[in-house]
């Protein structure tokens, strides 16, 4: 393919995170470097199955849509089911994301991840949220990498970080030509109200509205669906072991697993959940 294709994945770490990464090329960060690294992860097989027709992709771009953490606030009943502390929560993510973008690093010329403000990781007294929605777990997270990866501009220098402005709970990015958005989701009650919430944004002129493709979590749920001129709306499903949550409230059973999706100056494609 003569244009580069970019690729997005949602990878949910906590309760439900989501990740989105974009892939360009899948040329190692190191030019000296004989080719890609062997790799027989999911998602290892599907850079190669993307290589294998013309379309690798030639920049990662890892897209974290919020809720990496469960929280010891967002409802009473966490003080008695949850299996970490709160620092400890905090200490897994964040092990998670440098391990993650640390793979990416090596394998890809340019990597850029972003994150948005999310209820669960949410900053709180009580179940009030305090401070301005960057007061939140996910993205301290990933200012911390960010700022640990400024201090190796050698090894990281391709890899840059994008967060939502202090009183901001979304994020746009530029990929291959097309605006994609970000955004956790909490913002509306039902699936189904994503369209409204998402035209009202773009009434009030808020980061998210001119994307092409919206991408969201929240719901613990897949769900893909094409809105106005040309417009794409990804709900990615989590990481976790299943959502009790979801199937009480919904009847349906949520399937794990990390949302990866190409984009290119024609749109998307090679949609797949790893």
């Amino acid at each position: 393919m003569a244009d580069p294709t970019t690729e997005l994945s949602a990878e949910p770490s906590g309760e439900e995170a989501t990740d989105t990464d974009t892939l360009d090329d899948d040329t190692p960060n190191d030019p000296a470097a004989a080719g890609p690294q062997d790799d027989t992860r999911p998602s290892g097989n599907h850079i190669r199955d993307l290589k294998a027709i013309g379309r690798g992709p030639s920049a990662a771009y890892w897209m974290v849509a919020g809720d990496c953490i469960e929280n010891y606030e967002s409802t009473a009943q966490q003080a008695h089911i949850n299996d970490l502390s709160m620092t400890e929560m905090i200490r897994v993510h964040r092990r998670i994301k440098f391990e993650g973008l640390d793979r990416l690093a090596g394998r890809f010329g340019r990597v850029v991840a972003a994150t948005c403000g999310s209820n669960h990781g949410r900053v709180r007294r009580g179940r009030e949220a305090v401070g301005p929605p960057s007061d939140n777990s996910g993205i301290e997270v990933l200012s911390q990498i960010a700022d640990a990866y400024a201090r190796n501009e050698d090894a990281y220098g391709h890899v840059s970080f994008v967060m939502p402005e202090q009183w901001r709970k979304s994020v746009s990015l530029d990929i291959a030509g097309k605006i994609v958005g970000l955004a956790h989701g909490h913002q509306y009650a039902r699936p189904d109200k994503a369209d409204d919430w998402w035209r009202a944004q773009s009434f009030g002129r808020q980061p998210i509205a001119d994307a092409d493709i919206l991408i969201t979590g929240h719901f613990h749920h897949f769900r893909a669906q094409q809105l106005g001129h040309g417009r794409l709306h990804i709900q990615a499903p989590t990481l976790d072991s299943g959502s009790d949550w979801y199937t009480a409230r919904s009847g349906e059973v949520s399937h794990q697993g990390l949302l990866t999706c190409s984009v290119s100056a024609y749109g998307w494609d090679d949609l797949r959940i790893l």
